[in-house]
C-alpha cells in the first residue's frame, strides 16, 4: 500500500532518531501534527507530544496552521509540562536524582542535621534487581526443562 504523505508545513529534529523530521498536518476533523523521519511516522496525539509539534517545528513561510491542535498546551503550561515530564524520565533513569526534594519534605536522617550518614544511605538504597536478560534466561531455562522431560516422556512410551 502506497503512503500518499500530507503537505509538508514545516521540519523538527525528531527527539528518539535524531534526525530532521517533516512535519504534517493529519486529515479529517481532528486538527492534528504529525511527523515522518527514519523512526517511520509518529502520530501520537498526546497533549505533550502535540504541544512539541506546534511549539518546536520550523515552519516553512505561510505553512503554519491558524490554529494550534486542540490538545496542545498553551506556552506557559506546555513549559511547566515538558519540566515535570523531563524530571520524571531522570528520576527514573538515576533514583536518586531528587535526594534534595526528598530531605526538605521533612524525612529523618540517623543524624538528624538533615545531612544523608552512611547508614540512612544503606536504608535508602533500593535492592538489587535481575536485569531483564537473566530474568529471560531463567524463564527459557524452564521451558528447556520442560521440553526435554516431555520429550523423555514421548519416547519411554514408544
Amino acid at each position: 500500500m502506497a503512503v500518499k504523505n500530507k503537505e509538508v508545513l514545516g521540519y523538527r529534529e525528531c527527539d528518539k532518531c535524531g534526525s530532521r523530521g517533516t512535519v504534517h498536518q493529519a486529515g479529517g476533523r481532528r486538527n492534528q501534527l504529525y511527523q515522518r523521519c527514519d523512526c517511520g511516522c509518529v502520530q501520537a496525539n498526546g497533549r505533550l507530544i502535540q504541544s512539541q509539534l506546534w511549539f518546536e517545528t520550523e515552519w516553512l513561510d505561510g505553512a503554519q496552521p491558524a490554529n494550534p491542535p486542540p490538545k496542545a498546551y498553551p506556552y506557559d503550561e506546555y513549559q511547566d509540562a515538558l519540566a515535570a515530564s523531563l524530571a520524571r524520565i531522570e528520576s527514573r533513569r538515576n533514583p536518586g536524582f531528587d535526594r534534595e526534594a526528598q530531605q526538605t519534605r521533612g524525612l529523618e536522617t540517623e543524624s538528624g542535621h538533615g545531612q544523608l550518614t552512611d547508614v540512612d544511605r544503606k536504608v535508602d538504597r533500593e535492592p538489587d534487581r535481575k536485569t531483564e536478560p537473566e530474568m529471560a534466561n531463567r524463564g527459557g531455562l524452564y521451558w528447556l526443562a520442560g521440553g526435554l522431560t516431555l520429550i523423555a516422556l514421548m519416547v519411554g512410551r514408544v
